[in-house]
Parts: structure tokens; C-alpha cells; sequence
């Protein structure tokens, strides 16, 4: 048994399992299809060889005949053509795996208490209580593939709102390989090594960047839950 990421969700689950036990992915019919496409492309590779091996074998007998200068020229094309697409593929590669843009909901400085809930309930959130400039929305919400507790956002001016990926389970702070610790990987990866950090004789570990008049303050509460706050500012 090993452990594999869902492609769906981006959680850690047995290869064993039928279905991804936090989204419901079905990871057995996944897993099938990829050993097949696997199985193919294995047998498509050895048959290029093969071929390969025997233009060259008749290339090197004959390399004036008609048919092995018109067999160079085309060995020629698909060669630049399989060179084309690895460069294609590769980019594509580097687009899907690079960290994605953090979501803000389309949530802005300014908005009413009305615009703010049915911003966020057209992205599927629920608002789950409310107190003066505070909301606490529950539905689906990812960041970077982790599923957190909740959103809050808090209006703090028309010009600077602020929205918290809030994340309360204890475990999503333990291990090396935590949630915590794959969200701050992932956050340096998109946003380079944090601008502050919190002090030694600060109770509350956190790490603040700034980018595209958005600012970034991970908060560690005492190893007991965690939130990222995404501060939006108006131009």
C-alpha cells in the first residue's frame, strides 16, 4: 500500500481505497486508466525503436536509394515535430503545476453587507453567522488543494477589506508534511520568501508578503488552528 494525492482534491489517500474519502474522487477507475495509458504508451515507444532501428539499418546499406532519402527526410519532420511538442507540452506543464492565483471570491473594498453575501453565496458559501463587520461563511472552499474550516471576511473601510482562509483542526499543524507547512511551501512558491515575520517574544507565529495591492499574513495561533488573511486594498 502507498500513499497517492487524489487528483481531485490534492489530499493524501491509500492507493487501495475505491473512492477519495474527502471528495469521493473514484481513485480505483483512475488509477486503472492511467496504467493502461501507461501500457500503450510503453508499447507505442518499443514499435518507434524497432522501426527506427531498421530505417537506420537501411540507411547505412543504401544511403543514395530514392526511398531511404524520402524515409531520412520524413524520420527528419517527426523528429522536429516530437521536439515541437515536448517544448508545447512542457509549457503546459509548467502553467498547470505552477501554484494558482489565491481566490478573493471576487470579494472587494466598498461592498455592502448585501453585495458581500450574495458574492459569496454565488460561489456557492453559506452564511453561517454574523456579528457587526464580521462574517463567517462554510462551503467549499481549497487552498492549494487543502480544504479549509471556513471564510471570514471582515470590511474594515471602503477602502480595505480583508478575507481568511480559517483552518481550526489541531492535526492540519502536526508533522512535517502538515497542511500548515504545504500551504506555506506553497505561498512562498507564488509570492518568494515573506516579507516580515513575527517576532521571538510575539505569541503568534505569522508571515507577511505583498503582491499586486493585495497583502498576505499567514498566522499560526499557537499550533492550535491557523489562517491565511488576503487584505484587499483599493487602488
Amino acid at each position: 500500500m502507498a500513499l497517492i494525492n487524489c487528483p481531485e482534491c490534492g489530499k493524501e489517500i491509500s492507493d487501495t481505497a475505491k473512492i477519495c474519502v474527502n471528495c469521493g474522487f473514484t481513485i480505483q477507475k483512475w488509477l486503472t486508466q492511467q496504467a493502461a495509458q501507461e501500457t500503450k504508451a510503453a508499447r507505442e515507444e518499443k514499435a518507434a525503436q524497432k522501426h527506427a532501428a531498421a530505417l537506420e539499418k537501411a540507411m547505412a546499406k543504401n544511403p543514395d536509394d530514392p526511398e531511404v532519402v524520402l524515409r531520412r527526410r520524413k524520420k527528419w519532420f517527426i523528429i522536429s515535430g516530437a521536439v515541437a511538442l515536448a517544448a508545447v507540452i512542457a509549457v503546459v506543464l509548467i502553467l498547470v503545476l505552477q501554484p494558482k492565483e489565491i481566490n478573493t471570491f471576487g470579494i472587494k473594498p466598498g461592498m455592502t453587507r448585501d453585495e458581500i453575501v450574495a458574492t459569496m453565496e454565488k460561489s456557492g458559501f453559506e452564511l453561517a453567522y454574523e456579528e457587526d463587520q464580521y462574517f463567517y461563511f462554510t462551503g467549499k472552499a481549497y487552498l492549494y488543494g487543502n480544504e479549509a474550516s471556513g471564510i471570514v471576511i471582515q470590511p474594515h473601510s471602503q477602502q480595505h477589506i480583508s478575507i481568511a482562509y480559517s483552518f481550526t483542526d489541531p492535526k492540519s499543524l502536526e508533522g512535517p508534511n502538515s497542511t500548515y507547512e504545504q500551504i506555506r511551501q506553497n505561498i512562498r512558491k507564488q509570492l518568494g520568501e515573506p516579507k516580515e515575520t513575527s517576532s521571538e517574544e510575539e505569541s503568534l507565529y505569522w508571515e507577511y508578503w505583498e503582491k499586486n495591492n493585495k497583502q498576505y499574513r499567514l498566522v499560526n495561533f499557537d499550533n492550535c488552528s491557523f489562517g491565511l488573511y488576503i487584505f484587499v486594498l483599493n487602488n
